[in-house]
């Protein structure tokens, strides 16, 4: 258990949260999903509501990701869609709890096959509270065990514009993140260095199959450039990059992620040749100063009379 040390001075707490959300969901289970707008939509009630109002932020949560789930649970776990008349297949970029040798890399949800409603609470539950203390941790590794700073880090990444708008949809891999760069950072010996190198392949390959989505794939490499970057302009470059305990991880998370481009191959291979509706392209330095601004005083620009519908502000705040 010493490789779990790199979690810092407080790794109990990433046990605690982990039971305490198994076992809240257990007893308990609730989600962050906006799958209320849904059945209001055709009942014309919020059924299953505790408090607030589901919000239309998000239509790939309620609209795509929920359901899809709910029809595999109604496929008893099955890849097929055996409710379809065209049997499709139920792999797709976001990760489901579909029964095939994939699941091993989904963690998230490991509880649906107790209990479906147990195992959606987790699936909200864990990442709600795994995120926060994800980024705590890469911040408190990056701050020298500032513990204030690591904390507001984590907040303000969690409070983000970009992160609140794609949270119910992209958590997956939002959460996964941290802990993969936290991993490639730390030194560790011994038997540690082998459960390390494990957990960099296993976590790196959990994060491609949860959110097969390449522009995060970029972002999360620039910042890690950086991250490493300046790592090494303090420590040394022969200390860092072309160290050999960082290499092996690197090569670990490379392999992970082979590992989930051959079981997405057939999910890769549809979406290189689908035709889209409309010309999406990809550039720079295209936004508006005020949208720059909203990246760090999320409320700049509208207030709680505006809607949220309109413009793609995930894109926009990447």
């Amino acid at each position: 258990m010493k490789v779990l040390h790199c979690l810092g001075k407080d790794y109990q707490i990433f046990l605690a949260i982990f039971l305490f959300s198994i076992i809240i969901s257990i007893i308990y289970p609730v989600s962050i999903s906006s799958y209320g707008h849904v059945i209001s939509a055709i009942t014309g009630s919020y059924d299953g509501l505790i408090f607030g109002k589901p919000a239309p932020i998000r239509s790939d949560e309620y609209g795509v990701l929920t359901p899809l789930i709910q029809t595999v649970v109604l496929n008893d776990y099955g890849i097929a869609n055996s409710i379809s008349v065209y049997g499709e297949s139920l792999k797709i970029p976001y990760a489901l709890p579909t029964m095939d040798w994939g699941i091993i890399f989904k963690p998230q949800f490991f509880l649906f096959f107790i209990s479906p409603e147990s195992g959606f609470g987790f699936y909200h539950l864990f990442y709600l509270s795994m995120f926060f203390f994800g980024w705590y941790q890469l911040f408190l590794k990056l701050l020298d065990n500032d513990r204030l700073m690591a904390f507001l880090g984590s907040v303000s990444i969690g409070l983000s514009p970009f992160v609140q708008y794609v949270f119910t949809t992209h958590a997956q891999s939002l959460t996964f993140f941290p802990f993969v760069l936290l991993l490639l950072i730390v030194r560790v010996h011994g038997p540690s260095r082998i459960i390390r190198v494990g957990l960099i392949f296993y976590l790196s390959a959990s994060l491609m199959i949860a959110d097969f989505y390449p522009p995060y794939f970029i972002q999360y490499i620039i910042l890690s450039f950086i991250i490493f970057c300046s790592i090494s302009l303090r420590s040394g470059f022969r200390n860092t990059i072309f160290n050999k305990i960082f290499l092996e991880g690197m090569l670990a998370s490379l392999v992970g992620c082979l590992v989930a481009c051959i079981y997405l191959a057939d999910v890769i291979s549809g979406l290189m040749f689908m035709p889209y509706a409309v010309d999406a392209h990809f550039s720079w330095g295209r936004e508006s100063f005020s949208r720059v601004l909203a990246q760090f005083y999320p409320a700049f620009g509208f207030d709680l009379r505006h809607s949220l519908n309109g413009p793609n502000a995930v894109e926009g705040s990447a």
